[in-house]
């Protein structure tokens, strides 16, 4: 144990002085984190796909040996895809590390450096250029020739640590499954009736058989995931924890040995000169840290599929190379209102073998081959309207004594990288005290992001929240729902109106479910609705939505009638409700 300790110490000792990852020093610092304005974020969105675009193209990244070398290798053509986002992912990283060092009040107490290469020196430039500013930045030199040549060794090093770190096994025998699905909110009972790891598991076209959960290492750091891996351990699903994986011999020495260290390590050598030497190593870096896991899914189970969830960072694309490597396809699933003009290059350079949406309204800025979208139909349509049908005894297992109309609120999350904030938080809460006041007559539900959200208010806000919350706890019309047990497919399946904070995706969910959604939106956001039925659907006074609130309630107004069958089939492809039907079906292989 000692020996391993000491091994991974002098690992990590000369990786910081040689094996440079970008970035990754300034990420650990504690730094203030600014509020963003709404010129930076909407410039971060708009932004930064063609900044990669731009730099890729100047640099002839993507005809470089290490992409062109690594496709070879990997058997792929996804080095190019993931090349592009990490820069995607790093860009983005870099622009609000630059925003809170230029906007805090610390800014002469800490400093940015940055080493000097191709990439460094163009995100400052358009940064600069951008906003009219200049960044002192203490430029580090790039490494010499010797210590990449010592960076190589290094990386060889850290690629048969963690490849045998958590042991090596002769001989395994695999199990085969149908999917792969990570476990993240529990299983029934757990949270919800349906919204849970294995809502497509049918026992007809998919059998609970069939079913291989799993969970990672960024459980500890979240109380939900840690139960529904506990859960996922104590049910009769077969279950894995990611980081305890050993790797097989064969695996080891046919794919580890000759692919990571031994071809890659030439492309390395090939690459030395090079002035984006630092960036290849840093994307390899990457692609090993989440590709190596997945050698060692491989060597433990046969999987046919894994169906994914995290479309909104890189790693993805790693875990999707290694499992085409060995036969198995990588779909990706949406879960919220992508049709936000603000999402847009949260969904660039996807390297899915399929990825899952409602229907096309929510292709915002994806880049790649337009095959891999799939159109399924909003999937938890069938669930919700089950929920509509069975609204009495819902209702009792959920705790609330219904009176009158039930009214849903959904907040939403604020802060420095996101447009709304947290004056726009306390006041959505205040819209649903007043809510409560006027028309208590009929019931307020209301299901919180999470418990504590509001320590994330400035100081001055936090009394004001806490005096709102008090009040509502007080009126015997009002309903707090358990997050922890209760989803949002039983919160708006038991609404006759959800109300969302900004252009969030509950109100969205409920109109293509046939229950109407209003949208409290104060901060300024394009999406079809708030384009086409401003002071219909969408409100930034508190005073509209009231008045539009009590007209839904006492039956004079019912504004889904005002949304043209276009644009709901643009939101849900289907209007029936298939689209479970539609995803079990290619999960199953019926349609691959």
């Amino acid at each position: 144990m000692y020996r391993s300790k000491a091994i991974k110490k002098l690992i990590f000792l000369l990786k910081d002085s040689s094996f440079r990852i970008l970035l990754e020093h300034l990420k650990k610092e504690d730094r203030p984190k600014i509020n963003k304005n709404i010129d930076f974020i909407e410039w971060i969105h708009e932004d930064l796909v063609l900044a990669v675009k731009l730099f890729t193209e100047e640099q002839g990244l993507l005809k470089s040996r290490f992409v062109r070398c690594s496709n070879m290798i990997f058997r792929t053509e996804k080095f190019s895809i993931l090349l592009q986002r990490w820069l995607v992912d790093y860009l983005g990283d870099l622009f609000n590390l630059i925003y809170d060092y230029e906007h805090s009040c610390l800014k002469g107490k800490y400093s940015l450096p940055l080493e000097d290469n191709p990439l460094n020196r163009f995100a400052i430039k358009r940064y600069e250029s951008k906003f009219g500013v200049k960044i002192p930045v203490p430029w580090k030199p790039a490494l010499g020739n010797i210590r990449k040549a010592l960076s190589i060794f290094l990386q060889n090093l850290f690629i048969i640590y963690h490849s045998v770190k958590t042991g090596v096994v002769l001989f395994a025998k695999k199990e085969t499954y149908k999917v792969m699905h990570e476990s993240l909110w529990g299983l029934f009972s757990m949270h919800g009736y349906y919204f849970h790891d294995d809502f497509f598991v049918d026992g007809k076209v998919i059998m609970s058989d069939d079913l291989l959960l799993f969970s990672r290492a960024e459980i500890h750091h979240c109380s939900q995931s840690m139960k529904a891996m506990n859960q996922a351990r104590g049910s009769s699903y077969a279950s894995f924890y990611l980081p305890d994986l050993p790797i097989s011999l064969i695996d080891l020495l046919l794919r580890v040995l000759p692919r990571y260290i031994f071809f890659e390590s030439f492309v390395f050598i090939s690459e030395i000169r090079s002035k984006n030497f630092s960036l290849f190593q840093s994307i390899f870096y990457y692609f090993s840290i989440y590709g190596l896991p997945y050698e060692k899914v491989f060597s433990n189970f046969n999987i046919n599929a894994e169906l994914g969830h995290g479309y909104f960072i890189a790693q993805h694309i790693p875990e999707a190379i290694v499992c085409n490597n060995r036969g198995a396809k990588y779909y990706l699933i949406h879960w919220s209102d992508n049709s936000v003009d603000l999402d847009k290059h949260i969904l660039s350079f996807l390297g899915c073998d399929r990825f899952f949406l409602w229907g096309p309204s929510h292709v915002q800025g994806v880049e790649g081959n337009p095959e891999m979208l799939e159109f399924t139909g909003y999937f938890f349509k069938k669930f919700i309207k089950d929920i509509k049908i069975n609204r009495k005894n819902v209702l009792k297992d959920m705790q609330i004594s219904a009176r009158g109309k039930v009214i849903s609120f959904f907040d939403e999350s604020f802060g420095a990288n996101c447009i709304m904030t947290g004056m726009h938080y306390v006041n959505f809460w205040k819209l649903a005290l007043e809510s409560a006041r006027l028309m208590s007559d009929h019931t307020i539900v209301i299901k919180p992001k999470g418990l504590y959200e509001y320590r994330n208010l400035p100081n001055n806000l936090i009394a004001d929240f806490l005096e709102v919350k008090d009040e509502l706890s007080r009126r015997d019309n009002v309903f707090f729902v358990d997050d922890e047990r209760w989803s949002f497919v039983e919160c708006i399946g038991i609404s006759d109106l959800v109300i969302t904070q900004g252009m969030t995706s509950s109100a969205t969910i409920a109109i293509i479910c046939g229950i109407n959604g209003l949208y409290f939106a104060e901060a300024e956001v394009d999406h079809i609705f708030s384009r086409h039925f401003k002071d219909k659907l969408v409100f930034d006074s508190a005073v509209s939505i009231l008045k539009m609130i009590r007209r839904i309630v006492d039956g004079d107004e019912n504004p889904l009638h005002l949304i043209t069958e276009n644009i709901m089939r643009g939101l849900d492809a289907y209007k029936d409700d298939s689209g479970l039907d539609n995803l079990k079906r290619i999960l199953s292989g019926v349609n691959s």
